[in-house]
């Protein structure tokens, strides 16, 4: 099996994630690129806000986490950082 060097492919939404490791994920519009943990045999997870309109780069393989049977995150959707409006709404309801 080939693996992807960084920066060389660009994984979408709903694609089988090749090896685990560190993705870069490029967003639409709202939102600057940000680094994220992903798994091997996962799905590209899609973000919250722009749905499918993200793309991934793999920055780093990191194969030390599939033998790390702690660590089992899942991230089945890209979480969005509240607004600082957002945020003073819920304190004060």
């Amino acid at each position: 099996m080939v693996k992807p060097k960084p920066s060389e492919s660009k994984f979408n939404v709903g694609e089988v994630i090749p090896v685990s490791g560190i993705y870069r994920v490029f967003h639409s519009i709202h939102r600057v690129s940000h680094d994220v943990t992903l798994l091997k045999n996962e799905k590209f997870p899609p973000c919250r806000q722009c749905a499918d309109k993200v793309y991934f780069e793999l920055v780093r393989e990191v194969p030390e986490i599939d033998e790390d049977y702690e660590f089992k995150i899942r991230l089945f959707q890209i979480p969005h950082p509240k607004k600082k409006q957002d945020e003073a709404a819920e304190e004060t309801a």
